[in-house]
């Protein structure tokens, strides 16, 4: 494989991952910046506090981020919250009206599976029995030749499998 193949990939793959910070996650370069910042002024204020009396420079690794914080897909932002949410919730499952509805959901598909396994599932799965036990009837006498599954899976093993393997094996080894 060429390595200007892997270059565009990783690129892509990177850029990938810049989009999705931009557009997903946008308030993280603002902490990044933050997060900067405060490690500039600890070290100030370390070296201040280590080489000199004065006491001007000023920490900011206590001080609470601008950006507010909002949890990823819709978590609760405190354990109060989630504490309450996770009580509502459990009440809300074991409740006569959520079980009543679990119960006719289920009987709904049971009825409907059942009904399809009458008319066609189980003609085919009678047909299947019949069909295995003629296979399973005649006898193998081609010994070292492959049957036709093994044949299929060796094509698909070496049209599909080893060239992922392959892929991935060497995407690791160039990065």
């Amino acid at each position: 494989m060429k390595k200007t193949f892997l270059h565009i990939f990783c690129v892509f793959l990177t850029l990938s991952f810049v989009v999705l910070a931009i557009f997903a996650f946008p308030t993280a370069f603002i902490r990044i910046k933050e997060s900067v910042v405060d490690i500039v002024n600890s070290v100030r204020f370390y070296f201040e506090d280590l080489f000199s009396s004065s006491d001007s420079s000023i920490v900011t690794v206590n001080e609470i981020s601008s950006v507010e914080f909002t949890p990823p897909f819709n978590l609760p932002k405190t354990w109060e919250e989630f504490s309450y949410l996770w009580h509502r919730y459990w009440e809300m499952f074991a409740s006569r009206e959520n079980l009543n509805s679990f119960f006719e959901g289920l009987y709904n598909i049971l009825y409907e599976f059942s009904k399809f396994m009458m008319l066609v599932g189980l003609p085919i799965i009678l047909l299947a029995i019949i069909l295995f036990k003629v296979y399973m009837s005649t006898k193998n006498n081609k010994y070292n030749v492959d049957s036709l599954p093994l044949k299929i899976f060796k094509q698909l093993e070496l049209k599909i499998f080893y060239p992922i393997k392959n892929f991935v094996l060497q995407f690791i080894a160039f990065v």
